[in-house]
């Protein structure tokens, strides 16, 4: 019977620190993309109003004022 061999320890694990917060730079991060993101809401949901308006300004005038054309060539 062959003789066993010893065991090796298992090596050791290394334990990382827990980090003690987000610090500076995370903070500023994280409220540089939630400020973006309020704001593209808010430039996105003023568009959608402003085509509202528009589009009810202009419905249904479309074809309300005559064309005028002149064979003869103005000077503007």
């Amino acid at each position: 019977m062959p003789k066993p061999r010893p065991r090796q320890p298992m090596p050791q694990r290394r334990h990382r620190r827990p980090k003690e917060g987000i610090g500076f730079f995370g903070f500023a991060v994280r409220a540089l993309v939630l400020v973006a993101l309020g704001v593209g809401l808010a430039v996105g949901l003023y568009g959608i109003h402003l085509d509202k308006v528009v589009r009810a300004k202009f419905e249904g005038k479309r074809w309300a004022l005559p064309a005028r054309v002149s064979a003869r060539p103005r000077e503007i």
